[in-house]
């Protein structure tokens, strides 16, 4: 996992991953609080008007590793699964562009979301792209990763909380209808 905050600012070291079952690793909720409050502060030097910028920019820095939570990824880190389903971005994507469009109700700031979060490990996508994504949610990788981080319901919606984000649980349920 990438530690994009080195600790807690007071000389100590990075904070550990909790424990899940299976031996799974959890996020790291002080890294992603560093990376969410490193993205407000680089949109507060830009001075921009909108206050729901910034407010996104942190969601978007917390929300980037979010579907490391599947057993895809957890077994991509011990080395014994590469491809499609062990990556992590595109789930976090569109988790985090649901989170938004809840938060703010602002189809622009949901869509900005997603392409940052789906571009995270590579380069940035413009707002053309979303028109390549007919069928995301129905796509069969994402389907098996959001049913993979069912039995994780729990750990996942406790760090959203200890985030200060929404509750997944109506994410996740909603890929049942």
């Amino acid at each position: 996992m990438q530690n994009h905050a080195a600790g807690n600012g007071a000389g100590e070291a990075p904070h550990q991953h909790r424990e899940l079952p299976h031996d799974r690793q959890a996020l790291n909720p002080e890294e992603a609080e560093g990376v969410g409050d490193l993205s407000r502060r680089y949109i507060a030097e830009v001075r921009l008007k909108d206050p729901r910028i910034a407010e996104a920019s942190e969601i978007i820095g917390k929300c980037h590793d979010l579907a490391k939570y599947t057993p895809f990824f957890q077994k991509r880190l011990s080395g014994h699964l590469r491809g499609a389903l062990s990556t992590h971005s595109r789930l976090s994507a569109i988790l985090t562009s649901w989170l938004l469009g809840n938060r703010f109700r602002d189809p622009f700031l949901a869509a900005a979301g997603f392409l940052c979060v789906d571009s995270h490990h590579g380069r940035l996508k413009n707002f053309s792209y979303l028109t390549q994504l007919d069928g995301l949610l129905g796509n069969h990788v994402v389907l098996k990763q959001v049913e993979s981080i069912r039995g994780e319901l729990n750990a996942v919606s406790a760090e959203l909380e200890e985030l200060g984000l929404e509750d997944a649980s109506d994410f996740i349920r909603g890929f049942e209808d």
